[in-house]
């Protein structure tokens, strides 16, 4: 029931609470002096019809609150205090809601900024898978490139070490070590490669009879590639 009374209360209107007070005060007088309350009726009696009835309306409304702030046991004063407090809590609250309106847009700006941000790395993002495909692609043809010359050489090579197996092994033999003293070994150990062993074998004599350092080099390149074949 105190509840629903200062709701009522709070629902008449804080601006007039001021005039319980002399409401209060009037009874008061009104009891003590009756000779002032003969004057004051006679004053009413001069006073229009439609006057007395919107202040009997005013005055019952004040003495009405006054009756309620008896009910609920409270002095006029702790009566005016809680409506403070009351409308203190309720500003309160209204700051508090605007500071939430404020964060909810602050957070969905945020939230727009992100998403934002998310498109332009999901179109880096197929950039980068765009160019990692031109990439792999262009590795490909790179070691298509690589395996028709590879394929190319090893056919020259093949041809070059034919002609050296019906070369005579001593004049084939000069012609290796010059190709090593100019720089050449890797070509001069694939020729080998590429030769029959037996002829091979005597070239690699006849070199080492006149240049045995590099007769051992070559023996050694030669040693390697047929080992990682």
């Amino acid at each position: 029931m105190k509840k629903i009374h200062i709701l009522l209360l709070l629902a008449a209107g804080l601006l007039s609470f001021g005039s319980a007070f002399g409401v209060s005060f009037w009874i008061k007088k009104s009891r003590s002096v009756p000779a002032e309350q003969n004057i004051a009726q006679g004053q009413n009696a001069s006073r229009t019809p439609s006057d007395d009835t919107a202040q009997n309306s005013i005055l019952e409304s004040l003495m009405a609150r006054s009756q309620a702030a008896d009910d609920l046991g409270m002095s006029e004063t702790q009566l005016k205090n809680l409506i403070f407090d009351i409308r203190q809590k309720m500003q309160e609250y209204n700051d508090k809601q605007k500071v939430l309106e404020q964060e909810k847009q602050q957070i969905e700006i945020t939230r727009q900024t992100l998403q934002d941000e998310i498109e332009q790395l999901n179109q880096l993002q197929e950039k980068l898978n765009l160019a990692l495909i031109s990439i792999k692609d262009k590795e490909k043809a790179i070691q298509n490139s690589i395996v028709e010359i590879e394929s190319l050489e090893k056919t020259n090579f093949q041809r070059i070490a034919g002609t050296y197996d019906k070369m005579d092994p001593a004049q084939a033999g000069k012609i290796l070590a010059t190709m090593v003293t100019n720089n050449q070994m890797p070509d001069a150990v694939k020729i080998l490669y590429y030769m029959n062993e037996r002829s091979a074998g005597k070239l690699l004599g006849e070199v080492g009879t006149n240049a045995p350092e590099i007769a051992a080099a070559l023996s050694l390149q030669l040693k390697r590639i047929r080992e990682q074949k």
